[in-house]
């Protein structure tokens, strides 16, 4: 997943955090962790061109796909996220 390895800083409007995290002895796992202001926000985040290719892309890279969407229950230190 080349161009993907290192968490960058969010650009996108609305997106408070992107972390992809490596899993130790699973050289073909990845987990993405992306904090979204709201709905709207993720919604966007998911048309960026980078998002789009890496979709298109990661069944080549990864053994498989799977997509959970988590509601805050309570937060510490991201002011811009409150819980649902």
């Amino acid at each position: 997943m080349a161009g993907m390895e290192q968490p960058r800083t969010p650009t996108i409007p609305g997106t408070l955090a992107y972390v992809v995290h490596h899993v130790e002895g699973e050289p073909r796992t990845r987990i993405f962790y992306e904090l979204c202001a709201d709905l709207a926000a993720f919604e966007h985040h998911e048309t960026a061109p980078h998002i789009i290719r890496l979709a298109a892309e990661r069944s080549q890279h990864l053994d498989k796909v799977d997509v959970d969407r988590l509601s805050v229950f309570a937060h510490a230190g991201v002011s811009a996220a409150t819980p649902a």
